[in-house]
């Protein structure tokens, strides 16, 4: 009987270990089927409204995700015309560029725009009217069009006069030119300045495929340095922010990583003296980061670069667990921990607890062993004889310290939870990977760390260390009410000099592109003179022609306000592609060629034109009159059809006409409120039109954001209160928890007030970490001490801990992302804060020493001193302890005593 009772808990621990492989093999097969992003649109409302919706798509997918700018600086204005065009030549064939425009045309896309600008003539030109074909309006067009062939253009537009000689084909020309262009030098762009040669490159690839933008974005700088020109190449645009945003962060979190993992290793290294154990530590670390990435990536079906590198610091925490096993187990630190105890307590005591080891190892070794021969100790009696001993400091630890570790856990639970509520994918993805990473290590540090640990292995005596912890927090309790004091003061402080907004609602303020490059970005646009990306009309509408519809219906109220100066200018998808009904109307105002011939007659009447030369013109319009509407498809591969494709963005169901506007001239801003009025009556068809401030936008997003990410911090910090007033079932045990938690985020804040940081969202996700962290010390602190884990042992595991915390987030501290950074800036601090807060407010009174007369005469039991324990020569031999019945041991590991028998007397 006694060997199937042995061998239940060997076959339990078997299964544990089996399930755990299971596990990490479902987690690993996920992880190598996982996407990992680091575009910021995952960070993006789930139910966006329309200016959001708008600023989603134009990062995902959006003209604006896939236009490059790039400048050609140095040597002569000749020689970065030639690079421009020689450059521009050799992209146009490759397909990774939608486009690339410079100023400057080949003669084959040449040919192709301008057979399709001809043949289309009558219906893209706006001037095509009922009146424009009537005798004077025909009289008005030809004295134009003489005034013309009397400039200096006129030899270029001679060959077209007889063709064209109402001038369809420059109107369509100064049309298509009024979103304005940079000045043209040596047949290429030039910047305002003349110090740059400009190119305007679309990509093929959606903005979210970082990939391909990072290849294309290489391609470009490739071909430019096979030039060989001496010259420098800018680029910019939002694929290369994406490009260098995922570059600098792989590059921080590898960074960091490795820095932060150095100094843990060399912590716990420090602190076990063994590789074994450090290895078996940072099981626990590694099972809860894959099982993080792993839940993440089943949930939302990709990871975000910086959800991952946000788990780069569960390792301050989840490393935790394994130190509290290891340190508070471990049989040298606590037999350490007793003897100097029992110095400064005395021996009956201790003995007394040292007893108690004793029948607990030996109860175990009857367990596993009913009884042993006499013979001399063998091999096989030692390793049994060390599990037995390991088996029952285990027992002690589940017994004593686990519920504490699981309390702990719990309520880091309860804070993360609630960001999974979140709206907003990141914030969520954070809230699922902190849960499930930190349930499955304290699972694995509880049911498998303990079986993967060989019988040899022994934790170093650590007690000094925590022995001087004690003395330092002992005397750090004498002045707790002036360290409050001084906190109190230093809140104050932050709370009469902080002159900035305690909340950054600048979404900026997190974004991982540099201050250079975006200055760089906008000086750039201002040279190209490329509309303000900020601002845009949106025309939504069911289908692309009711969408350009309602463009149309935009533009005069646009072209009024660029007289009024409230704008300088705008761009329309309607200026390549007019819509169906305005082309039919144009159809409609053509004469037949029998009208249009009698009116050419009178109106050529003592003028240059022959009628008779004017028959090609009659011919055109009369073909023009019934020919089919141009429509997207035979736009495809012209400079027009590009021009329809950067500014239109069709989904089944739903089609949005982009119109940027530009800025006036001069340091003046668009005038948002004008704008906004000129576009509110048009709104009278199938298609709606919106004012979109595309910053105003990103910063309500994330004003939305910090809010809500303030609300499910206190919805966490609620269910953490309702936690631990279930458990604690004491009003004051529960603020002895929450109070040192509390004063550390009131001077985390304080601090960075000082430091003129405004918090931004990540900071407010620390603060939330905080409190996860310190949790666990002031739950240990603030639980009912005993004698199996000695004060000196509680404080050097939570001394470890800490300093491993802070080496996981402190790190953090040193990155030059945002992101990152106030992470560092905030958990680092805030933990050690916490830990020493913990200690300083912990009640001076602590449980006396197991069978002290002060415990006896509590309990009611007499004071009969214990009898000290026997010598070596005096304890009775191995015979006759493996002989004599032992008492087994309860679930709290303390042996079994008889009905009304005291631990003190039964020893």
């Amino acid at each position: 009987m006694s060997s199937l009772a042995s061998r239940a808990p060997a076959r339990r621990a078997q299964v544990a270990v089996a399930l755990w492989l299971l596990f990490l093999a479902a987690c690993l097969l996920v992880v190598t089927r996982t996407t990992f992003t680091t575009d910021l649109s995952a960070f993006l409302p789930r139910n966006p409204n329309a200016e959001q919706r708008l600023l989603v798509e134009q990062l995902k997918t959006g003209v604006l995700s896939r236009t490059l700018l790039a400048a050609v600086s140095g040597g002569t204005p000749q020689q970065r015309a030639q690079a421009s065009l020689t450059l521009a030549t050799q992209l146009r064939t490759d397909a990774q560029f939608e486009s690339v425009v410079n100023g400057a045309l080949d003669p084959a896309q040449r040919d192709r725009d301008g057979a399709l600008l001809f043949r289309y003539r009558y219906l893209l030109s706006p001037a095509v009217t009922p009146d424009h074909f009537t005798v004077g309006g025909l009289k008005a067009s030809f004295d134009d069009t003489l005034d013309l062939l009397a400039s200096p253009a006129g030899l270029a537009l001679k060959p077209l006069v007889n063709r064209d000689p109402t001038g369809e084909m420059l109107r369509i020309a100064d049309t298509l030119d009024a979103g304005g262009h940079p000045p043209i030098a040596y047949g290429a762009w030039s910047s305002r300045d003349g110090q740059r040669a400009m190119l305007l490159l679309t990509t093929e690839a959606s903005g979210s495929n970082t990939d391909a933008q990072e290849h294309a974005i290489d391609t470009l700088r490739g071909r430019f340095d096979a030039l060989h020109s001496g010259l420098s190449l800018e680029v910019t645009g939002a694929p290369t922010f994406a490009v260098d945003s995922r570059h600098s962060i792989k590059s921080e979190v590898t960074r960091l990583s490795i820095i932060s993992a150095v100094l843990i290793v060399t912590i716990l290294l420090f602190t076990y003296r063994s590789a074994v154990m450090l290895g078996l530590s940072l099981v626990p670390v590694l099972s809860g980061a894959l099982a993080g990435v792993a839940a993440v990536s089943l949930g939302f079906g990709s990871v975000h670069g910086i959800t991952l590198g946000f788990g780069t610091t569960l390792i301050g925490e989840a490393v935790d667990y394994s130190i509290y096993l290891f340190v508070q187990s471990g049989d040298a630190t606590r037999r350490g921990g007793l003897l100097r105890r029992r110095k400064r307590l005395g021996a009956d005591s201790v003995d007394a607890m040292e007893t108690v080891d004793t029948l607990e190892t030996a109860n175990a070794l009857q367990t596993s062993n009913a009884t042993l021969a006499t013979a001399p100790v063998s091999a096989a009696d030692e390793r049994t004889q060390r599990r037995a001993s390991r088996d029952a400091r285990l027992r002690r630890w589940v017994a004593r310290s686990w519920p504490t570790v699981r309390l702990g856990m719990l309520t880091s639970i309860c804070g993360f939870s609630a960001l999974t509520f979140s709206s907003f994918p990141g914030l969520a993805q954070l809230g699922v990977y902190s849960i499930a990473g930190l349930v499955v290590a304290a699972a694995v540090t509880r049911w498998v760390l303990p079986v993967l640990t060989p019988l040899s292995l022994s934790m170093r005596d650590l007690s000094v260390m925590g022995g001087r912890f004690v003395r330092a927090a002992d005397v750090a309790r004498r002045f707790r009410w002036l360290a409050l004091g001084v906190l109190a003061a230093v809140v104050l402080l932050a709370v009469l000099t902080h002159r900035q907004p305690w909340l950054n609602d600048q979404l900026n303020s997190l974004s991982p592109v540099s201050p250079a490059a975006q200055a760089r970005d906008v000086a750039l646009r201002e040279q190209i003179g490329a509309p303000d990306a900020r601002y845009m009309a949106v025309v939504s509408a069911p289908t692309l022609d009711a969408a350009l519809q309602g463009a149309e219906a935009a533009a005069p109220a646009l072209d009024r306000l660029i007289a009024s100066h409230a704008i300088g200018g705008y761009e329309s998808p309607a200026r390549y592609l007019p819509s169906e009904a305005t082309q039919r109307s144009r159809q409609n105002a053509l004469p037949s060629a029998v009208d249009l011939r009698a009116r050419l007659a009178q109106a050529a009447a003592g003028t240059p034109f022959e009628t008779s030369a004017l028959e090609a013109f009659i011919g055109d319009v009369d073909t023009a009159r019934t020919q089919p509407l141009l429509n997207a498809a035979w736009l495809r591969g012209t400079s027009l059809g590009v021009g329809v494709n950067a500014l239109v963005n069709c989904s089944p169901g739903r089609c949005d006409a982009l119109l940027p506007l530009r800025l006036p001239d001069g340091p003046r801003e668009i005038d948002a409120p004008a704008v906004q009025a000129a576009l509110a009556g048009i709104n009278d068809g199938p298609a709606r039109i919106t004012f979109v401030d595309l910053k105003g936008a990103s910063d309500a997003m994330y004003e939305r954001y910090m809010r809500e990410a303030i609300k499910l911090s206190l919805a966490g910090l609620v269910l953490i209160i309702v936690l631990l007033a279930l458990m604690q079932r004491s009003f004051i045990g529960m603020l002895r928890v929450l109070s040192p938690l509390a004063a550390a985020v009131l001077a985390v804040v304080a601090g960075l007030a000082l430091a003129g940081i405004s918090l931004t969202l990540l900071h407010v996700i620390g603060l939330l970490l905080i409190v996860a962290v310190g949790s666990n010390y002031a739950l240990f602190f603030n639980r009912k001490l005993d004698d199996d884990i000695p004060q000196a042992v509680t404080f050097a595991s939570l001394a470890v801990a800490n300093l491993t915390t802070v080496a996981g987030f402190g790190v953090l501290a040193l990155s030059s992302l945002p992101l990152l950074r106030a992470f560092g800036e905030t958990v680092a601090p805030g933990a050690i804060l916490a830990l020493w807060l913990a200690a300083l407010l912990a009640p001076r009174e602590r449980a006396p020493v197991a069978g002290s007369p002060g415990e006896l005469r509590r309990a009611g039991r007499p004071t009969r001193p214990i009898a000290p324990m026997a010598s070596t020569q005096d304890r009775p031999s191995r015979e006759a302890t493996q002989s004599s019945p032992l008492p087994p041991l309860t679930q709290s590991g303390r042996p079994e005593q008889p009905d009304g028998a005291h631990p003190a007397q039964t020893l």
